[in-house]
């Protein structure tokens, strides 16, 4: 295990031991989610304090709309989505206890009560992040951890004025105490009652190969009366991504991570994400393990509501 999560998996844990409060579960008859699909943006490595600041990417190729799929309609404390089969079986949720360290605690440490989703059967297990669905209550967050006003706004600009480069990152909720190494695959994706932004990343606090136990899609986005943030985390798998940070075996079509002693390991790694990114963005779709297309699907279909 990489020692750079140890902090923030330390948290989930904190947070995993007080779950008391299970969330009622309504399931529906089959609907079929919203097939309009935002414009893809062009994607960038941000920046972060071991890393060079980034320079820009190659521009993401416009996403062809989302297919049509059927699933079974969930409602989990007024949260409500269509989930598909192409991505889980069932979901359950609970109730997570607001967390406040005290008035010295870094912001990362801190929650308020919040709704937390989590997807059943998923395709893929044991890996760094997800698969959750998490609905934080903005007015009572902004309370606890005031840095995070900086993060809405920032937020709200974004999905205003729709950029095509993002310099310093994408904003993102809960605050993780590592930083995007990249982003790739990014969207502009509009839910029920809401507009937010998709796209795949990996998190870490130094250089790291980018690999398919890290490798995660997440979308960050508002409520349309901005009273919620919907903060989702769904790992995904690539074909030519290597399974672990450390694995030696490089997958057929594999871009090889830089040698951590080079001489030039700044550019180098820099050349490497560039080379990831366009790759990743070159992926088609439906190429990836769950389709972003059935990701895309479920977003689509969520409405938050009290």
């Amino acid at each position: 295990m990489k020692k750079w999560i140890i902090p923030v998996l330390g948290a989930f844990i904190l947070l995993s031991c007080s779950l008391p409060f299970e969330i009622s579960l309504v399931t529906k008859t089959p609907v079929t989610s919203d097939s309009n699909m935002a414009t893809s943006v062009a994607a960038t490595v941000s920046q972060m304090q071991t890393v060079p600041t980034a320079t820009s990417l190659p521009a993401v190729p416009l996403a062809t709309a989302t297919p049509e799929l059927s699933g079974v309609a969930k409602d989990l404390g007024g949260v409500s989505f269509s989930l598909p089969a192409c991505l889980a079986a069932d979901a359950s949720g609970v109730i997570v206890p607001e967390e406040n360290p005290g008035a010295d605690s870094p912001d990362f440490a801190v929650n308020p009560e919040y709704r937390k989703i989590s997807l059943v059967g998923y395709p893929l297990s044991d890996k760094f992040f997800g698969p959750i669905i998490q609905v934080y209550p903005l007015a009572r967050y902004e309370e606890l951890a005031p840095s995070i006003s900086d993060t809405v706004a920032q937020m709200q600009q974004f999905l205003a004025a729709k950029p095509v480069e993002f310099q310093n990152g994408i904003p993102l909720l809960p605050i993780e105490n590592a930083a995007q190494i990249f982003h790739a695959q990014v969207n502009y994706l509009d839910f029920q009652n809401g507009h937010g932004i998709g796209f795949l990343t990996q998190y870490a606090q130094n250089y790291a190969p980018v690999d398919n136990h890290d490798l995660s899609y997440t979308f960050q986005g508002l409520t349309g009366d901005g009273k919620y943030w919907v903060s989702i985390f769904l790992p995904v798998n690539a074909s030519f991504l290597q399974s672990e940070y450390n694995d030696t075996v490089l997958p057929a079509g594999g871009i090889a991570a830089p040698d951590m002693n080079s001489a030039n390991l700044d550019s180098d790694y820099q050349t490497y994400y560039s080379a990831i990114v366009k790759k990743l963005n070159s992926t088609t779709m439906d190429q990836f393990n769950p389709t972003l297309f059935c990701i895309n699907s479920m977003i689509q279909s969520l409405n938050v509501g009290d």
